[in-house]
């Protein structure tokens, strides 16, 4: 086996947008440290034909405004995906370029752009991340995940799993027919999710007048929502149950079931044909909120280079006081607010001495320091100063102690050996024991089915194994 390296430097002159094809290898895109595309592949070649050239397989074609790139599939590289060590292909791209990549059945991955950007497979995954502008990303089979991107995001796959963390922007639509849809801490002003069989699950961070809407067949939503936020919820199900978890009015029209919290807030939209709907509430939103507002602002800062830039660093120090400001209010401990604001305190005055013209790094760095320690504050003071929850009741401790078992096997150790040892010691289960075994080994098996652990026939068969419909 022989490691072939290709590196090719292409001008941006004139060009708008880049189209990529890729039937070689694993494709990662990249921002470009100049206007220039470059490409570099490092492949392995398990059959090497001296005097082969590689470069062969590399074309660019011009038209218009756009920069056209196929990477053509290479023969010898057919079985070097078994040996040891996998090839790799790098285009760098301009940031005021648009780049548009697709491929059948090799992975895609963009990295750092802020650019538009459109990416499509049948098989082969998509990753993205630290990216931003608008992003549209398209598979028939393949994962698609999404990381730390601030951006208009589009997702949509046919059998694919979806996941996204610590997303924000205006808007994040995504659909799915067969796959999962798991978005974690999410700060999106707008989303829609919908999915025909695939779960979803969505946890979203405290964005005001945030505008949610889930929309399933037969899978079920979860939804987390943060503590003290407002909202007004309207869920409806036509044969599934609503299982709600958070301290909220709720009410009943007909088959509309409405939860609310507050005055205004968020409006969200939940429907499903034959899966469930499950509300909870997330006590770290918050403080991750709070951590993703800092991280603007930190980039805000860093890419600065004009006095509109200010403005704008401006604007995301409002949102991160903001949120802290908020965070302040559900916090009883005199001694931890003095701490807190004596760091925001710090924070804005570094913030407002800020000169993208000096020092400008420096400053970064300032408010990195002031954003860990303002974080580390908060992480010691939210557990231990917020008003204390209600004691659980005894059904609350039961289903907490089932949901710490891993496996089934765990669980039936734990209860329904119990309850063979006491019968081999010669007493008798009475029926009140046998409801116990069957109603916790149900519960066991429908939340594994809720958690996507197992499937509706693998929930069948266990609930028929133990005599329970």
């Amino acid at each position: 086996m022989k490691t072939v390296k290709v590196s090719l430097n292409y001008s941006t002159d004139g060009i708008s947008r880049v189209k990529i094809d890729n039937k070689m290898a694993p494709l990662e895109i990249g921002a470009s440290p100049d206007d220039q595309v470059h490409v570099d592949a490092k492949l392995k070649i398990h059959s090497y034909i001296p005097g082969i050239d590689i470069t062969e397989f590399f074309f660019v074609d011009r038209k218009a405004d756009e920069m056209e790139i196929l990477l053509e599939k290479v023969p010898e590289l057919a079985e070097a995906f078994w040996g040891s060590g996998d090839s790799r292909v790098k285009i760098l791209v301009p940031t005021a370029v648009k780049v548009c990549a697709k491929s059948e059945n090799e992975p895609l991955a963009a990295l750092e752009l802020e650019t538009e950007l459109k990416m499509a497979t049948e098989n082969g995954s998509i990753q993205v991340k630290d990216c931003s502008g608008q992003i549209s990303l398209k598979s028939e089979n393949g994962a698609i995940r999404i990381q730390k991107c601030d951006a208009e995001l589009r997702v949509i796959t046919e059998n694919g799993n979806v996941s996204a963390e610590k997303v924000s922007g205006a808007s994040f639509e995504a659909g799915s027919e067969n796959g999962a849809i798991r978005v974690r801490q999410a700060a999106c002003e707008r989303a829609f999710i919908q999915s025909e069989n695939g779960r979803i699950i969505y946890e979203a961070l405290p964005v005001e007048d945030a505008n949610l809407t889930f929309v399933s067949e037969n899978g079920p939503i979860q939804l987390a929502l943060p503590e003290n936020y407002d909202f007004q919820l309207e869920a409806i199900t036509e044969t599934g149950t609503l299982h709600n978890e958070i301290e909220a009015e709720l009410s009943e029209d007909g088959d509309l079931k409405i939860v609310r919290r507050g005055e205004g807030g968020a409006q969200i939209s939940i429907k499903t044909e034959n899966g469930d709907i499950s509300l909870t509430s997330d006590d770290g939103a918050e403080l991750n909120f709070i951590g993703l507002k800092i991280k603007e602002l930190k980039q805000t800062m860093s890419k600065a280079v004009s006095e509109e830039d200010l403005e704008k660093v401006q604007k995301a120090w409002g949102t991160v006081s903001a949120a802290v400001e908020k965070a302040l209010a559900g916090i009883r401990e005199e001694g931890a607010k003095e701490k807190l604001n004596a760091a925001m305190d710090k924070m804005k005055k570094t913030v407002e001495e800020f000169d993208f013209k000096s020092a400008g790094g420096k400053v970064v760095k300032t408010v990195d320091q002031i954003g860990d320690e303002v974080g580390d504050l908060l992480k010691s003071v939210f557990r231990k100063v917020r008003e204390p929850r209600a004691e659980k009741t005894n059904w609350e401790e039961e289903k907490t102690e089932i949901s710490n078992l891993d496996k089934l096997g765990d669980f039936i150790s734990k209860t329904v050996d119990n309850a063979i040892n006491k019968a081999f010691k010669g007493s008798d289960l009475d029926t009140g024991e046998r409801k116990s075994v069957d109603e916790q080994s149900r519960a066991k098996i429908l939340q594994m089915l809720e958690n996507g652990k197992i499937s509706a026939q693998e929930a069948e068969r266990l609930l028929r194994a133990i005599g329970v419909e």
